[in-house]
């Protein structure tokens, strides 16, 4: 075999999981301090750079808390633009003010809601991705896609190519 793939995905995480988890909790309520954010954002900067000094392009997938974020989003268009690197989207990292408020839930997966839910949470997802970047994502993903998320994803976003899921 002659030809390798490698795919790198990178995602800016906003709200990380165990801050999440501690807010689902009653321990914390302020899911978007700023000292995380900015801890958040000097990691996937790190992880970024390191790619691209390797010659790596990588799968930027934002959250969609990252989408209400300005530097997130600048640094993801500043690397497509640069270094070729995709721009996805992720099911992972829902929460936020936003997110809150839209759908009244502090629920952190994807997978947990109903499945009209889960068509409304994937517009809207997508729609603030096409708000913010001008297109539509070609990949996206979560820790678990049951059938009917993958299937209404190709039914109704077809320009999505690739999936990542695990679990």
């Amino acid at each position: 075999m002659t030809t390798f793939f490698l795919t790198v995905i990178h995602r800016p995480e906003m709200v990380p999981e165990y801050l999440q988890k501690g807010a689902e909790e009653g321990k914390a309520e302020d899911i978007a301090r700023n000292d995380v954010i900015s801890e958040s954002l000097e990691i996937f900067r790190t992880q970024q750079r390191v790619a691209h000094e390797n010659g790596i392009r990588t799968t930027i997938q934002m959250t969609y808390a990252s989408l209400f974020n300005d530097e997130a989003v600048s640094i993801a268009k500043d690397d497509h633009s640069r270094y070729g690197d995709e721009i996805g989207s992720t099911f992972l990292g829902l929460q936020c003010r936003q997110f809150r408020e839209r759908f009244a839930s502090k629920e952190l997966a994807i997978w947990l809601f109903s499945m009209e839910d889960k068509r409304r949470i994937v517009d809207e997802v997508f729609g603030r991705f096409e708000e913010v970047f001008g297109f539509l994502p070609t990949s996206t993903g979560s820790y678990y896609m049951d059938a009917e998320l993958v299937n209404y994803i190709k039914e109704r976003y077809s320009m999505v190519k690739a999936a990542v899921a695990t679990c």
